[in-house]
């Protein structure tokens, strides 16, 4: 059901930005022949695909041209990958690519493994659910930015990893893990809603 889910939220997401830059780009959606205006930024929370070399937000291209941040913090560009959430603010480029003039990559949790379930399809990280599915990208970072992929067996209790996805009732729908070089990280980071130790890891989380 989670994967349907966001699978469903993926490609929902995915044609209602295509749609409403489409729209922005073009001056509407409707009447006489449309008139050059200049494109209006679209709030955006979507996730990133293509390749690292060649990044695409809906279907499109998708260009970054000031400042990147994770969570807040300055990144390289490196950090545009495969899998990972980008917000900010983005219009269609004449040239048919999505704009950004500054975006931020959302990572919902960066900590140690605690537990491991293969059959479930979860990982347990800083007491929050990460339920993962055939959609999720699986990779070990590399210092070059060319990580490799991994699979969800090849993890292990204890390895740091830097979850990507969207919130649910059960935890996070993960839609990239990234396990981290060992020592790479010390500071661990936890985003969104916070579960309780002591809880059921599977109740809904409660805010901060």
């Amino acid at each position: 059901m989670d994967a349907k889910i966001l699978s469903c939220r993926t490609i929902t997401a995915a044609l209602t930005l295509a749609c409403s830059l489409a729209l922005t780009a073009c001056g509407g959606g409707g009447g006489s022949a449309p008139q050059p205006v200049k494109a209006k930024a679209k709030r955006v929370v979507a996730v990133i695909h293509g390749t690292a070399a060649a990044p695409t937000l809906a279907g499109k291209p998708l260009v970054v041209s000031g400042p990147l941040t994770a969570n807040g913090k300055a990144v390289a560009a490196s950090a545009i990958q495969p899998g990972k959430v980008i917000r900010g603010r983005a219009t269609v480029a004449a040239s048919g690519s999505i704009t950004m003039a500054s975006a931020d990559v959302k990572i919902e949790v960066l900590g140690p493994i605690q537990m491991i379930d293969i059959a479930g399809g979860t990982i347990q990280v800083l007491s929050q659910m990460v339920k993962v599915d055939a959609l999720t990208e699986i990779v070990q970072a590399a210092p070059d930015g060319m990580p490799t992929s991994l699979t969800l067996k090849e993890l292990a209790v204890n390895d740091v990893v830097e979850v990507s996805g969207f919130e649910s009732a059960n935890g996070i729908l993960a839609t990239r893990i990234e396990r981290l070089p060992a020592g790479a990280s010390s500071e661990f980071q936890l985003s969104g809603a916070i579960a309780s130790p002591a809880a059921n890891p599977m109740r809904p989380p409660r805010r901060r």
